[in-house]
């Protein structure tokens, strides 16, 4: 894709947001009448989407966007009511507009229909309307006003005035070299005592080297409050106000001596690719590598010859270049880090359109906003959010009428939360809905062949069921509330990420899903371990602990080996048997690497610990992509490679076979 096409892609996207965020906003204020500067928003982010849109070629993102901003200008022009039915499928637009970029920034031809939805558009348009407004003078507006203002301000200015707001004209002229800023400042301040419903540009009266304007303003400020806000400028009234004064409608609150809005921007940002941050971040990461050699080179120079006020400088610029290279990786982490609250804005558009979908009442409770992760990660990680709150709403929370019977509220509750956690970012999605039927998973993976008929198994490894590819199937979903569907697609997406997936429930209590992720993928740092003569590297964001134990310590519980951690039984596994390696020692004291969170733990057996060391993953490339239980691959000390691992791919292979006692263990 060309610098250009992402640009577009970039700006189109925004504009998307802009125009989705702006329609819940007015959703929201439903089924009071919409606020026209949020309406105007959003008709301008269309208007500005078709010429982009045109500008790039691509035609039918032009055409549908025009067709969006002609729907949108006669809602803004009071031809049509605006209600739930036409949020609804103005927002069905948003998403089909969304379908053309994705197939854009993929590289496609449009190949969805745009025409018909253009047909839909039209069709719509033609159902619902109201009658026009008469057009004319307005009583108490001067002709010379009436003539000038168009459609738009003319429905404005009526509508401000059967609302029983009053109508003034404020005239004022700034110096030329400055106009732009003082006007836009006088117009923020007009924002936050009524409407601005027409500026006008004047030609008498005017000083020499000034522009002048007449603003209309509609309010319910009397003409004293105008004047004596407006000080220095011409006042006139043209209609009075005749609605509630601003103290009995707690509407238009008076000045509290707050400064008018800055003009310049509170924050100074800059929008990045993040491909650029990539690169640059990659430049680092070769960079520690080479940090790296010099410290080696520094301790071999010293350790060859001896004292040296050169091999003392290595080492002591080998330390500087450290320090530095850690401030500049943080400094660049911290740029790719954003808010959780991104992703939970675009969430909350899932609830919303679910609940009407499915005729639920839900609450969604959001926790954790300001929690920061990976920008990468944020977008990878809502695909799978998305799915367990559709899951949530869909087959957890009961219909109402079962809650009645049951004794819950009518409204069901859904919770996400995110909080850190080390160097990760934990997500908990939780209902209060039916639960998951134990007893139905289970006999679905009878019948599926997952497990052998009469196996008896605990809680936990019936929950862990509901992640195997095709557990579920369209007659599942009424078994056993539908738990499982797609939650396989959830589980690998999230391991691909590094990261780890928890299920607790409670029949008639609810479920509570637990995806907890990396921070960052970038650089990271890792434990290098020996195995039978083979170095690995296991990143330090998936290990809980290392230990030091004696054989002796391991015990053995149906087969398998485990071992006595602080009251409770942490399995193990061997590297070795995993990797089918031949071990080069038998040592009556080993090293065991704890991995996993919360309930989810296991050991990994390593021969030696070699030591903490920052790395950077590269790709196995095409071919080994798919190499169960490697993560990629790693160059530490005098150019080495060595492997990386998976660690949530190998606790799964694990726990999937069955380690027996050698001969003679007790």
């Amino acid at each position: 894709m060309t610098d250009p096409m992402k640009e577009f892609i970039s700006e189109a996207e925004e504009l998307l947001r802009e125009t989705e965020d702006g329609l819940l906003d007015l959703r929201d204020a439903l089924p009071g009448s919409p606020r026209p500067d949020t309406l105007n928003g959003v008709f301008r982010s269309m208007h500005t989407m078709k010429g982009l849109a045109g500008l790039f070629g691509q035609k039918g993102i032009s055409d549908l966007s025009h067709g969006t901003e002609t729907l949108l200008d006669e809602l803004r022009l009071g031809k049509r009511p605006f209600d739930e039915r036409t949020v609804a499928f103005l927002l069905s637009i948003v998403d089909f507009l969304k379908t053309l970029l994705g197939e854009v920034a993929g590289g496609k031809s449009e190949g969805t229909s745009v025409e018909e939805v253009l047909s839909e558009i039209a069709e719509f348009r033609t159902k619902g309307g109201v009658p026009e407004e008469p057009r004319g003078r307005v009583p108490g507006i001067p002709e010379s006003i009436s003539r000038v203002l168009s459609e738009y301000e003319e429905h404005r200015l009526r509508t401000g005035v059967a609302a029983g707001k009053g109508v003034f004209t404020v005239s004022v002229e700034f110096d030329l070299m400055a106009f732009e800023e003082e006007l836009k400042s006088v117009t923020a301040k007009i924002g936050t005592l009524g409407e601005l419903i027409a500026t006008m540009p004047k030609s008498t009266k005017v000083e020499p080297g000034n522009l002048g304007f007449d603003l209309v303003v509609g309010t319910t400020r009397s003409r004293e409050q105008m004047k004596e806000l407006f000080k220095g400028a011409i006042v006139e009234e043209l209609v009075s106000p005749s609605g509630p004064k601003p103290a009995e409608a707690g509407q238009e609150a008076e000045p509290s001596g707050r400064q008018d809005p800055l003009l310049k921007s509170s924050s100074n940002t800059v929008r990045v690719d993040v491909s650029k941050l990539d690169a640059i971040l990659n430049t680092v990461g070769e960079l520690v590598l080479t940090k790296g050699a010099v410290a080696r080179i520094g301790a071999e120079f010293l350790e060859d010859h001896g004292y040296s006020s050169h091999g003392a400088d290595l080492q002591k610029v080998a330390k500087g270049l450290e320090k530095r290279l850690n401030e500049l990786q943080n400094q660049i982490l911290e740029v790719r880090m954003v808010p959780v609250g991104q992703i939970f804005s675009r969430l909350t558009r899932v609830v919303r359109r679910y609940t009407q979908d499915r005729g639920k009442e839900i609450d969604l409770q959001l926790y954790g906003e300001e929690t920061e992760i990976d920008t990468l990660l944020a977008e990878e990680v809502i695909d799978p959010l998305m799915h367990l709150i559709r899951n949530a709403i869909d087959h957890g929370i009961e219909p109402f009428r079962e809650r009645e019977k049951t004794g819950k509220p009518q409204r069901g509750v859904v919770t996400l939360r995110a909080f850190p956690r080390g160097h990760h970012v934990v997500f908990q999605i939780t209902d209060d809905g039916a639960g998951v039927q134990l007893d139905k998973v289970l006999k679905k993976a009878v019948e599926k062949g997952f497990v052998s008929a009469g196996a008896e198994l605990d809680d936990p490894e019936v929950v862990k069921l509901i992640f195997e590819p095709g557990l579920s199937t369209a007659s599942a979903v009424s078994e056993v509330s539908g738990r499982g569907v797609g939650m396989d697609v959830v589980k690998d997406k999230v391991s691909s990420l590094g990261g780890f997936v928890e299920v607790e429930t409670e029949v008639g209590k609810g479920t509570t899903v637990t995806v907890t992720i990396p921070i960052t993928l970038a650089i990271i740092k890792a434990i290098l371990v020996s195995v039978a003569g083979e170095t690995f590297a296991v990143p330090i964001v998936s290990t809980a602990e290392t230990l030091l134990i004696d054989e002796g310590d391991i015990q053995y519980i149906e087969g398998k080996e485990v071992l006595e951690l602080r009251g409770g039984l942490l399995p193990l596994v061997r590297l070795q048997k995993i990797f089918g390696l031949e071990s080069v020692r038998r040592a009556e004291a080993t090293y065991v690497v704890v991995t996993g969170f919360g309930g989810r733990r296991m050991g990994f057996v390593v021969d030696d610990l070699i030591g903490q060391q920052e790395i950077v993953i590269k790709a196995l490339g095409r071919h080994l992509e798919n190499l169960r239980g490697i993560a990629g691959a790693a160059e530490v000390g005098k150019h080495k490679i060595i492997l990386v691992l998976d660690v949530e791919a190998l606790m799964e292979e694990a726990t999937s076979r069955t380690q027996k006692a050698p001969s003679g263990a007790g």
